[in-house]
């Protein structure tokens, strides 16, 4: 989940959106809005990338846990 901490830490968010967003002083405003709203606030302005060194190990528990289960 993403918090208002996080988001203020975040270097994308501040590039997208003003210190004085609603993202930034009302993420709870933004989430009552309704889905379309926090959608377009968290995922479509989103440029994830995942670091495959740090998530490795995980990566590797799942993929043994779905072999190991038939997944």
């Amino acid at each position: 989940m993403i918090t208002a901490s996080s988001a203020r830490q975040s270097v994308h968010w501040h590039a997208t959106y003003p210190p004085d967003h609603p993202i930034f002083t009302d993420p709870d405003g933004v989430k009552s809005k309704g889905w379309d709203s926090l959608k377009e606030a968290c995922l479509d302005k989103q440029d994830v990338r995942l670091d495959m060194r740090r998530f490795r190990p995980v990566l590797k528990k799942a993929i043994a846990h779905i072999r190991a289960n038939k997944l």
